[in-house]
Formats: C-alpha cells, structure tokens, sequence
C-alpha cells in the first residue's frame, strides 16, 4: 500500500448517492454519518472501484476542524477517535425499506488503518456499489463541506431528504409522521410525543439548517382529527447563504 497515492479532498467535493440511502433507516451519530457520506465523497463514481484510499489527515481535518494548532497528544485523541468512526462502519447494516421488503445492506467490507504510514484503505462491498457508482436517476449530490457545519445527525439527515426533494423539483410535500420518526431512528424515543419531537428535533434541524446551509426548510403540521399525523415540508435555494 506504500506505493499508493491518495487524492486531496476538500470541502467542495461532491456526495453522490441513491436517493434509496437517504430514505434508509440506520443509528448512526453525528460524526460517524460524516465519516460515511465523506467516505462516499470519495468514490470514483464513474469507475465504480470499490477500493479507495485516503489519508488519515484529510478526514481527521474534516470531523475536527478545530484541531488546527493543538498539541500532540489532543491531535493522537483526534486520530484514534477518526480510526473508531470508521470501525464502527464495518458493522453498519442500512436498512432499506419498501412496501413489499427490507432489504439490509453492509457499508464495507475491509478497513486497513496504517499504523506508520499517513494511509487508510477501504473496501466498500459490492452490494452499496449501485447505491453510490453509475446511478442514471433517483440520485442526489451535494458539497461534502455542508454537512460539516451541521451539529446533529438529526439535521444532517433532514437536510440530505430536502435536498433530495430540491433535485426532484418537488419543493412541497407531506410526509407521514410516524414513517419520518421511523427514517431518522426517533420513532421510538419519540412515540406518541410530537411536541417533544418538534422541539428536539424538527425545530432545532430547520433552525439549522435555515442557518448554515444552501437551502431553506418550513414546515407545517397537519392534524387528522386532534392528532398531527402528517408534516408538510418546502424547501427552496437560501438567497442568504454566502460559500466561504
């Protein structure tokens, strides 16, 4: 692997995934689901290689910008800390649900973490490949350095489904409640208890997202009866966000 040579990435690198990995249902955190889209920012979409390789440095710098000018020993804590996200992806499983079937999906398949070089190699398995390689439709791209902004996975997950929606030029749409609780793993900790799940979670998410990133997000509740059970969404381009 010595011989291998790693491609600089930055923030403005592009994720490009099927819209069907949006929409899967995972329990990934904040930093771990940076790892995984920064990650897929990484993939040769065109060749659809399953091997990729890049430097520890590169992804410690892009999960904790904050490490600029710190000591040895805070930026060791940083690597390990990077090293564990991505094992903890060997053991991911996407759950991709339709009305006739779950499918359950691996992320990767081999991880080798270099312990004296500056090198990480990654498989990823063949099963994700059409997920994130040669994708003719139902996809949806961003700047990998816009989910680095965001603070909760919550939001992160939010603002990947409006951008979805913003590709699919469908900027007003309802979702049903229980099934949104269920894509972003909240269904549980939030059952029959929307005001504490608008508060925790929608609120905070567009809040965010309004914020720091290239889109702006309102929603509306929608009542059946006493009970919200539907979320209608819009979503348009920010006119106030500046790149930096």
């Amino acid at each position: 692997m010595k011989n291998e040579k790693s491609k600089t990435y930055n923030n403005f690198d592009t994720v490009v995934q099927s819209n069907s990995i949006i929409k899967a249902t995972h329990n990934l955190t904040r930093n771990e689901l940076l790892t995984f889209k920064k990650l897929i920012s990484m993939v040769d979409t065109k060749n659809a290689n399953r091997k990729i390789y890049f430097t520890k440095a590169e992804l410690v710098e892009y999960l904790f910008p904050q490490i600029k000018g710190k000591g040895v020993d805070t930026c060791n804590e940083y690597y390990l800390r990077a090293k564990n996200y991505c094992k903890k992806l060997m053991d991911i499983i996407l759950e991709f649900n339709t009305k006739e079937r779950t499918t359950c999906i691996a992320f990767c398949s081999k991880l080798t973490w270099e312990n004296y070089q500056n090198l990480v190699e990654l498989f990823f398995t063949p099963d994700i490949m059409p997920y994130i390689c040669e994708m003719k439709k139902n996809f949806t791209t961003y700047q990998i350095g816009m989910i680095q902004k965001i603070r909760s996975a919550y939001a992160t997950r939010i603002y990947e489904y409006c951008k979805m929606h913003l590709h699919k030029r469908k900027w007003v749409w309802v979702e049903n409640l229980n099934e949104f609780k269920k894509m972003l793993g909240a269904e549980k900790k939030y059952k029959n208890r929307f005001n504490q799940f608008n508060v925790a979670i929608l609120k905070k998410s567009v809040t965010e997202i309004n914020e720091k990133t290239d889109i702006a997000v309102s929603y509306k509740k929608l009542r059946n009866g006493k009970n919200i059970d539907r979320i209608e969404f819009t979503v348009k381009k920010s006119l106030n966000y500046i790149p930096k």
